[in-house]
């Protein structure tokens, strides 16, 4: 159900406001690019770059989405 929220993370550390539905649609398209370029990559150097920008991004979508509910947790 909240499954095309995920890249939302990404809200915190690169959004201004108004613009979270191109920050998520980009997100989306930046995480199946990487996985593209993974799976097709044929030379190992370039997997392993791809695949350490693909975790990169993913260890920081779940700091700002940490981040993003820690502040929320704080509503009363």
């Amino acid at each position: 159900m909240l499954l095309p929220f995920f890249p939302a993370g990404l809200l915190f550390w690169a959004a201004k406001p108004g613009n979270s539905e191109a920050i998520l649609t980009f997100g989306w398209l930046l995480y199946g690019v990487l996985c593209v370029a993974i799976l097709s990559s044929q030379r190992r150097l370039l997997f392993y770059l791809f695949y350490a920008v693909l975790v990169s991004l993913l260890l920081t979508n779940v700091a700002g989405c940490h981040h993003i509910l820690k502040g929320l947790s704080q509503i009363h």
